[in-house]
């Protein structure tokens, strides 16, 4: 196994050791509301596809038709995903020395046809993006933890092998069915993105009134808006900011980067229910790595967002609470510093985040002597 990650900040990642996975149950079904809240607010004015009969509904019609076409563009949309997905990540896996034989380029492609074969299938006969939750965890939830148990910077490219694949598909669709697929491939990319396994595997050996778990479930409902909150922030504060995917106005950019603000949230979660750091280490930094300078986003954007999260945090939790997460955004914080990426760049706005941060990241009692990982 290759660990190799540029040597100044080879120290953070830790290699999971395999663990037995546990039923779980009332966590995953506060995450799944979300698909139908969010199904239900994309979807208004149109009928639910649950409360549908037979198979003569017009909308029914229009989905196989649409699901037709994407079959037909599936193998075509994988290629190309595969095409941009070589071309944006293989320098950075040469730079990071993962050898070749980590990514298996044409396994993974075949996952992809699996996942997203079973996704048209579920939106053709009107089931709802909650189904395709429960269908397809159990393979995503094994292929993240090949992965990262493996080569964690390979994580990167099976998640970008997903979303341009999905990019690619939804440009097949007729717009007016566009939102409605976002629905269904949002689905695939949470599972991709985010540990929601491990969430549910930690939240399950919890006491359903354990602080760390009622604090996550507090925040669950309230993980959208936050992300947005911060996204908005962000584009008043670096109006001129452009990655090599376009301005933070654009629309594509936006939905991306609401994406990986509730991203770190949820490892932030994870870290809290399972008192350990191990799932930023394991997973989150190494995707980072790979991703961000591959795509152009600084790391000053990075900090800005840890520090209007912290803020975020402060003023939606109790003391008592906000606790909980200190140790864990301190970490990140150290993570992510200019010292590890650019010890000898820092321009005038980083310096005004360390300062304004620092209040943020410190509970009312000391924790210097608190160990975490």
């Amino acid at each position: 196994m290759n660990n190799s990650i540029a040597g100044r900040y080879a120290h953070y990642i830790r290699w999971s050791a395999e663990t037995e996975l546990t039923p779980v149950t009332s966590f995953a079904q506060e995450w799944a509301k979300r698909y139908v809240q969010k199904f239900q607010s994309e979807s208004r004015g149109i009928e639910n596809p649950g409360d549908r009969q037979g198979n003569n509904d017009p909308e029914l019609t229009t989905r196989t038709q649409v699901a037709q076409t994407l079959r037909q563009s599936l193998r075509l949309c994988i290629a190309q995903g595969l095409s941009k997905t070589e071309i944006l990540l293989a320098s950075r896996l040469k730079h990071h020395e993962v050898h070749c034989q980590e990514v298996t380029s044409w396994e993974i492609a075949a996952k992809t046809h699996q996942i997203y074969e079973q996704a048209i299938a579920l939106y053709a006969q009107g089931d709802s993006p909650h189904q395709l939750a429960r269908a397809i965890a159990p393979i995503l939830s094994r292929l993240r933890k090949v992965h990262a148990t493996s080569e964690p910077l390979t994580i990167a490219w099976i998640n970008l092998q997903f979303y341009y694949t999905g990019q690619l598909l939804l440009q097949q669709a007729e717009e007016t069915e566009r939102l409605c697929l976002e629905t269904y491939f949002k689905v695939i990319q949470d599972y991709l993105n985010l540990p929601l396994q491990r969430l549910y595997e930690a939240a399950a050996k919890l006491e359903w009134n354990d602080a760390p778990l009622q604090a996550v479930r507090k925040l669950l409902p309230m993980s959208s808006q936050i992300a947005t909150e911060i996204c908005d922030r962000i584009r008043q504060l670096y109006p001129q900011h452009q990655s090599n995917s376009g301005s933070l106005n654009d629309e594509r950019i936006r939905k991306s980067s609401l994406r990986d603000v509730e991203m770190f949230q949820v490892y932030l979660w994870a870290c809290v229910l399972e008192q350990s750091i191990a799932s930023v280490q394991q997973e989150l930094f190494p995707l980072c790595v790979m991703l961000y300078p591959a795509l152009g986003v600084r790391w000053e954007l990075v900090r800005q967002m840890l520090n209007l999260l912290g803020r975020q945090l402060r003023d939606r939790l109790t003391f008592e609470e906000y606790d909980l997460f200190v140790p864990y955004l301190r970490t990140l914080w150290e993570m992510f510093s200019p010292a590890v990426f650019s010890p000898t760049e820092k321009s005038d706005q980083s310096e005004a985040i360390a300062v304004e941060s620092k209040d943020f990241f410190y509970s009312r009692e000391s924790l210097g002597n608190k160990v975490v990982g």
